[in-house]
């Protein structure tokens, strides 16, 4: 995987822990450098793989309880 994908993966996969842990958007967009818009965008994609049955099992967990 080239860097810029993989660091993509991570960084979707740190705001995904955070809306499990609770964390609201403004917080997670404060915390990770981006806009809110950016943080809801990465948030419903995770739910769109998860509802595809394509995303890590973590990710489908927090997609499906938190979107």
């Amino acid at each position: 995987t080239p860097p810029a994908r993989t660091a993509t993966k991570n960084t979707t996969r740190r705001i995904v822990n955070a809306t499990r842990r609770g964390k609201n958007v403004p917080e997670i967009a404060a915390r990770e450098g981006m806009s809110e818009g950016e943080v809801r965008l990465r948030v419903h994609l995770a739910k769109s793989k998860a509802s595809a049955g394509s995303a890590p099992a973590g990710e489908a967990r927090v997609a499906a309880a938190h979107v």
